[in-house]
């Protein structure tokens, strides 16, 4: 069987320039149907090495895609974030301030220690109170911005909430004279015993120096600072817990002694 050769215009607009050369033939006109199925399987094999033409992100629309791009990556970040904070959390640009709901607060292990007076303390002697722990150092400059806030709030809710402070590596005589300096009216646990205070309160009290809790009267973390407080922010998060209920009506108020 013979057909004519209407193969020739096709290989040719399917031939790279400067890749083939004129392709043999069996005569002027007319080819074998066996040639003809080998010249189009050359046709698809060189057609899969045809370069691919490049084209560089020009125009309105490629700047519209990079902008989409940036959106997206923008909103995962923010969503991600949004999921790892609690449900109520702030920033004030110095510090990072959290309330936990009564559902997700941790309860805080017992501990123990000597204060910077000499005297012993116990933590489960604030069970059923409203307390305060402030962690600090006299060599702290943030801490000194914050004593203000701390002092005041403590004065004005003594006998509702106990305010106790932990104090981290400080020699001992500067610790006894920061108070004194900045007139601070409750005790702090002296350095030496910070250490098991701060895992009794497990992941709330990290390396952060100011940090300051507030339990509520079940011994639960209630709200937590990160940073350096104010009297405004302090005073803030210690009335709403005041204002809560305790899960245990037999909880009775202790004083530190």
């Amino acid at each position: 069987m013979r057909v004519r050769c209407w193969s020739r215009p096709l290989l040719r607009a399917f031939q790279p320039a400067g890749r083939w050369k004129s392709m043999p033939s069996d005569g002027p006109d007319e080819r074998s149907a066996a040639s003809l199925d080998k010249d189009l399987g050359a046709v698809s094999v060189h057609a899969t090495q045809v370069p691919q033409a490049s084209f560089p992100m020009r125009g309105p629309w490629a700047v519209q895609l990079v902008a989409l791009l940036v959106l997206v990556v923008v909103s995962a970040w923010w969503a991600i974030t949004r999921a790892e904070e609690p449900s109520s959390g702030r920033s004030t640009g110095e510090s990072v301030i959290q309330q936990f709901p009564v559902s997700e607060r941790e309860s805080v292990d017992d501990f123990a220690g000597e204060l910077l007076n000499g005297s012993k303390f116990e933590s489960s002697a604030l069970d059923g109170q409203v307390a305060v722990y402030n962690v600090w150092g006299s060599w702290c400059a943030p801490c000194r911005q914050e004593a203000p806030a701390l002092v005041r709030t403590a004065r004005e809710t003594a006998g509702r909430v106990r305010f106790v402070g932990i104090n981290v590596r400080d020699s001992e005589g500067a610790a006894r004279a920061f108070e004194r300096r900045q007139r601070v009216p409750y005790e702090s646990l002296r350095s030496e015993d910070s250490d098991e205070a701060l895992l009794a309160f497990g992941s709330a009290l990290g390396v952060a120096v100011p940090t300051t809790v507030v339990v509520d009267r079940d011994g639960r973390i209630a709200a937590r600072i990160v940073g350096p407080t104010t009297y405004v922010t302090l005073r803030e998060l210690v009335e709403a817990v005041l204002a809560e209920r305790s899960a245990d009506p037999t909880a009775a108020s202790q004083t530190l002694r």
